[in-house]
């Protein structure tokens, strides 16, 4: 037996051990410890906690005290036949596992559709695409280990290089660039056409002028942390990101160009970011496990989109003619004020704990107008001052983070420039979000259904049967919905909707045929409904996910939120700012 097999088996630290126990397995198998190490002293064959124990040495790398690898189905003590890696295991790669006898799944995201990944939860026991894809694993005799904190605990990050390479460039050699490429000069149109044929992406969203001309680029592939492009965006061209939020990279790259920037995104999508740097890992394994068999498992883009939907649009959201001056004087303090009795006087008390406060300007100077806007973007914010209104009313966060903080920006051009143009404005901003949100009925959700066409009953909504491409279809032609994602089979027959809005995630389940709602996290988030509509369709229980983008799920909501403001306020003009879907 080699040497280091033995050295792999015994010399597992207890934090190691606590790691990989996952769901608890290797507690289970400690007791049988000195069983399985004599059984595979006589074989060159490996077991799962073997393999496990192998690779981890060979990475040299530490795990966080929360860390969220383990195994997450099968047995410790399985010898291995062959292994899969693959950045999520969906019942796909489970089948193809199966076929080419790799009873190992190493995988970058949850299984299980959620970040807990946990394996049996009361919520889950009769849910049938969960049990599907249990009993698949388990007829193949399938372990699922989630390898995803020591893997990017590598130096230097082996998804950013992967990427690169994906994309046929390299990354810098400066360790205070490594996410930056140099390329040939060439428009963002060309580039977003190169990005595309190289990762096969059939969802791309884009921010900024198709003509644009770019050449220095940041690379950002998974969830896309927005440090990554707050702290690298000022020196480049463009960012090409995984999964970034809306509110957080999404509009710092708005505000950029909004600030005079040459600059753009293209958001690939979380998945196909990440295929690359787990086919790096594939690649990497067969020297750390010689013996076994290693098969890489690509995912394809889980999103499509229906036909006539674009990938760019240059269409500014129309500009509102200045209101006429009314004379009597109220400041944005007292408007606030107005808001917290009228909703109090609704039952809505107003929370000691929220994000609905002033963010910007002095709440004390009498106002000429009131705007309200999705989000306060720098360009939103002009078109206000355009329109007459120096009080913005924003739905979403001003400076790039949900609680706008904003010591990390002191010395950052963009933030400076934004800041500049509501100093010297006198625009007061400020943020109505959870309370808004709380009002019953929610104004959100009421302005979307009625955009929609759709009976507004409480939670799931049942319309007519049709397919999920056609419900997409129609919904997008409703809304003029830019870049629409959608996830499963075009040809299901659908009905049951749950609507979500903004960030809300409906859960899928065996009572819901779809979820609509604007953005969500594609993977490692409190329920991945992504992921979920793959196995419910490989499962024969088609399921369907169209996201509408978080700008089009809430915009009219907050023109619904104009019309209420309206009636509590009347000293000065009030007028709905479409701060328009980003992806243009």
């Amino acid at each position: 037996m080699d040497p280091h097999d033995i050295h792999s088996m015994l010399m597992v630290s207890r934090r190691r051990f606590l790691t990989m126990a996952g769901a608890g397995a290797f507690a289970a198998h400690w007791p049988e410890r000195a069983r399985v190490v004599a059984q595979q002293g006589a074989s060159s064959a490996l077991t799962v906690e073997a393999v496990m124990a192998r690779v981890q040495d060979a990475l040299g790398t530490s795990a966080p005290p929360n860390s969220i690898d383990g195994l997450k189905a099968g047995r410790l003590d399985a010898v291995v036949t062959g292994v899969g890696v693959t950045p999520i295991v969906t019942m796909e790669a489970i089948r193809r596992a199966a076929a080419s006898r790799r009873n190992l799944l190493i995988s970058f995201e949850p299984t299980f559709y959620a970040r807990a990944d946990a394996a049996s939860p009361a919520n889950r026991a009769s849910d049938p695409v969960f049990a599907a894809k249990r009993a698949l694993l388990d007829q193949h005799g399938i372990a699922v280990w989630r390898l995803h904190d020591r893997w990017l605990a590598r130096t230097p990050d082996p998804m950013i290089d992967a990427f690169a390479d994906a994309l046929g460039w390299r990354t810098s050699q400066d360790a205070n660039a490594r996410h930056r490429v140099i390329i040939a000069p060439m428009t963002l149109s060309d580039l977003v056409a190169r990005v595309q044929q190289r990762l096969g992406a059939r969802a791309l969203r884009v921010v900024g002028d198709p003509a644009l001309r770019v050449s220095r680029i940041v690379l950002s592939p998974g969830p896309s942390a927005p440090a990554v492009t707050f702290g690298n965006l000022a020196a480049a061209d463009v960012i090409i990101a995984g999964e970034p939020r809306e509110w957080e990279g999404v509009e710092y790259t708005q505000d950029a160009i909004g600030a005079g920037g040459n600059k753009a995104m293209i958001i690939v999508g979380r998945l196909l970011s990440e295929n690359a740097g787990m086919k790096a890992f594939a690649d990497w394994l067969p020297t750390v496990l010689p013996q076994v068999p290693v098969e890489w498992l690509p995912v394809n883009d889980p999103y499509w989109r229906p036909a006539g939907a674009q990938t760019f649009s240059i269409v500014a959201p129309p500009s509102q003619p200045p209101a006429a001056p009314r004379q009597t004087v109220v400041t944005a303090r007292q408007v606030v004020d107005r808001i917290k009795g009228s909703l109090a006087a609704l039952n809505v008390a107003w929370r000691a704990d929220t994000v609905d406060t002033f963010k910007a300007g002095d709440p004390d100077r009498p106002i000429t107008g009131i705007a309200t806007t999705f989000m306060a973007t720098f360009d939103a914010i002009k078109r206000s001052v355009a329109a007459g209104a120096n009080f913005v009313i924003s739905h979403e966060p001003t400076f790039y983070n949900h609680l706008d903080t904003t010591t990390q920006f002191t010395d950052d051009a963009t933030f400076k420039a934004k800041m500049a143009f509501i100093e010297e404005h006198h625009v007061v901003v400020f943020r109505f979000h959870d309370h808004w949100h709380a009002k019953r009925p929610d104004g959100m959700r009421v302005a979307l259904i009625r955009a929609l066409g759709w009976p507004d009953a409480p939670g799931t909504v049942t319309l007519p049967q049709t397919t999920l491409g056609a419900l997409s279809a129609e919904i997008g032609d409703k809304l003029k919905v830019r870049a629409m994602r959608v996830v499963g089979d075009p040809n299901a027959r659908v009905s049951r909707v749950s609507l979500g809005l903004g960030y809300g995630n409906p859960q899928l389940n065996d009572n819901v045929d779809v979820v609509v709602t604007g953005e969500s996290q594609e993977a490692d988030s409190a329920w991945d409904n992504a992921s979920y509509v793959l196995d419910a369709t490989a499962a024969g229980q088609p399921k369907g996910l169209i996201l509408l983008g978080h700008e089009q799920s809430e915009a009219r909501g907050m023109d619904e939120c104009a019309t209420w403001l309206r009636t509590i306020v009347t000293e000065v003009p009030i007028t709905f700012i479409r701060a328009g879907e980003p992806f243009n």
